[in-house]
């Protein structure tokens, strides 16, 4: 069978998989689909059965491997929605949810098992709408950045454990669709979720840390660099520039304030949600007036330290011209225009990083830190610095002067 989907422009060939057909098309919604007859030209991207379950192949790219017709038809679902955003400029794409909660859109971007998806089921169980479950691209053309719905059904995975409550269990019960035994599609009514391409104006990011010990629910805001950092590792995917993007995250952390949300308890979790966000007062507002804190996200990669001996601390390093950045409290954003990546300085790195507009040496910069953190021992900020130059040259930020 082969079917057209607008997602991309390769046809769907589905070689003895019916049955992955129909579970894409039961947990999506707004998606075009259109049964080809006959042949195309060309090559297709195929998804067939074989021994151990399902297979995806597309030309060039990895082949997947599946064991059940939910989890091919949920690859797929990543796959294509990759193919959407891949080669358009104008969007960024976040690992991330998003439910809109009294007509604002609340934005849940990706940690690990701090249950993004269960919260946006017991939300929608609330009878607040679904824009995304794991992939939310963003439009960023015109004045504002918009959340485009994924038009995909939030996924659980199964079995559900008994600490999420009887009457979230009931009725992800009485909503369940495709299931596996591992993951489990919810089927929701058409008014809790919204078709593919639905753009919503967005209001704050929320990131989850969920803990068993957690008393209560807790709201705080998080400062925008550490917002800035969490997001630019949850982008992906999308044909926009390393300095576009640390523009637009940048754009998108001006105008929509951050939080954290600290809970154990899945129903005071979705009420604290409900009252600070389903009110009339501004997110900005309510940032201002909570408790500030930073996310424990990790700056700078682990390198070894320099081995040259007494030449480390002669050498004269610079910044390399071209490289982009971009300053927000205290912190630095990195970008490659022409080798592409994003890197994220903390303070420190951020304050070396200026130091090195002009030729400098390694030994310079470690008597500048040394005299601004007297506190420090010597030996801890050497070490410091000579990792943090190992990273900059080996990801060509900076270079040796002559």
């Amino acid at each position: 069978m082969l079917v057209r989907c607008s997602l991309t422009a390769l046809p769907l060939r589905f070689v003895d998989a019916g049955e992955v057909f129909d579970t894409l098309l039961a947990v999506t919604e707004g998606w075009s689909f259109a049964v080809l007859a006959g042949e195309v030209d060309g090559t297709a991207l195929s998804i067939s059965r074989n021994e151990e379950g399902f297979a995806i192949e597309e030309a060039g790219r990895e082949t997947l491997h599946e064991p059940s017709a939910v989890s091919a038809a949920c690859s797929l679902i990543v796959v294509l929605l990759n193919r959407m955003i891949e080669d358009e400029a104008d969007l960024l794409c976040l690992h991330a949810g998003a439910v809109a909660i009294g007509g604002r859109t609340i934005v849940f971007p990706s940690t690990h098992r701090a249950g993004k998806s269960t919260l946006g089921a017991a939300l929608a169980f609330r009878a607040h709408k679904v824009v995304a479950d794991d992939i939310l691209p963003l439009d960023c053309a015109g004045d504002g950045i918009r959340a485009i719905a994924s038009g995909v059904a939030p996924r659980l995975r199964v079995p559900l454990p008994r600490a999420l409550g009887l009457r979230f269990r009931f009725s992800a019960w009485r909503a369940a669709g495709p299931d596996d035994g591992y993951y489990r599609y919810l089927h929701l009514p058409s008014s809790l979720k919204c078709p593919l391409g639905e753009r919503h104006e967005l209001a704050a990011f929320v990131f989850l840390e969920r803990s068993s010990g957690q008393r209560g629910a807790q709201l705080q805001a998080v400062d925008k660099a550490s917002a800035m950092r969490s997001l630019l590792i949850q982008n992906f995917g999308t044909a926009a520039a390393p300095e576009a993007i640390v523009g637009r995250i940048d754009r998108l952390t001006d105008e929509n304030p951050a939080f954290l949300l600290r809970y154990g308890d899945l129903g005071e979790a979705a009420m604290v949600l409900e009252r600070s966000f389903g009110a009339a007062e501004p997110a900005c507002r309510l940032w201002a007036s909570l408790e500030r804190t930073a996310l424990p996200i990790r700056t700078v990669e682990r390198v070894e330290p320099l081995r040259d001996g007494g030449e480390r601390g002669e050498r004269m390093i610079c910044q390399r011209p071209g490289i982009v950045c971009k300053r927000t409290e205290g912190s630095a954003f990195l970008a490659d225009p022409e080798h592409g990546g994003i890197f994220a300085l903390d303070a420190v790195g951020a304050a070396v990083w200026m130091l090195m507009e002009e030729p400098v040496s390694v030994q310079e910069l470690t008597c500048a830190l040394g005299e601004a953190f007297s506190d420090v021992e010597p030996e801890r900020i050497a070490a410091d610095i000579d990792r943090l130059v190992q990273m900059l040259l080996a990801n060509r930020l900076a270079v040796e002067a002559a």
